[in-house]
């Protein structure tokens, strides 16, 4: 499951909202992963479930609420907040799944805030059976050949990280040059799953 949290300004333009969900199109797989996008989308007075403005909804908040719903129904994403002011309406959550559900929250100690009033969120997420006995590598450090590791770096052709001026080329030359070395220096250990998480000490998981 993804789970994406968002803040819209009330001066975004509409086209740097749809900018911004066709980056969302390129790069997520919405019909194989579980979305849930939610956030303050400052789009006050657009009735969500048919994708149209309200009669009293200023005209820049129209388009971007059209942005907003045209944008989510590519991605198959659907508005689950229970609407008690349609109007004042500006935290949404949009998700791909049905077995969502999204109401306003009970009544705090102080009065309830119109445009961002509390909500509750439920989400069923299904069983899921792991498998204890399957095994899993990890890199064992501790007998780790380090002579080796500091003879491989220190021969390393380092051009491609010292001669690029691109950040993110640097730093992913970086990341190849250490990661092969640390294969070929550190060997790995397997392990079995446990039903505790990796943290628990062995009293606790004795007790």
């Amino acid at each position: 499951m993804i789970i994406g949290n968002h803040y819209v300004s009330p001066d975004t333009k509409p086209e740097v909202i749809t900018a911004y969900f066709r980056q969302l199109e390129n790069n997520l797989d919405t019909n194989n992963t579980r979305v849930i996008s939610l956030g303050d989308f400052n789009a006050p007075g657009f009735n969500w479930e048919n994708g149209t403005p309200l009669s009293s909804c200023h005209y820049y908040s129209k388009l971007k609420g059209d942005s907003i719903y045209t944008s989510t129904c590519f991605l198959g994403l659907r508005q689950c907040v229970e609407a008690v002011d349609t109007v004042n309406m500006l935290d949404l959550v949009f998700a791909n799944f049905t077995d969502l559900k999204s109401v306003p929250a009970d009544s705090g100690l102080v009065a309830t805030d119109i445009y961002h009033p509390p909500l509750n969120i439920d989400v069923l997420l299904p069983n899921v059976n792991s498998n204890l006995n399957c095994e899993f590598s990890y890199q064992n450090f501790a007998a780790g050949n380090y002579a080796l590791l500091y003879n491989i770096l220190s021969t390393y052709d380092w051009s491609s990280v010292y001669e690029t001026s691109s950040v993110d080329v640097a730093v992913a030359s970086l990341s190849v040059a250490v990661r092969s070395a640390m294969e070929q220096a550190v060997p790995c250990g397997y392990r079995c799953k446990s039903e505790f998480p990796h943290w628990f000490s062995y009293s606790l998981n004795a007790s």
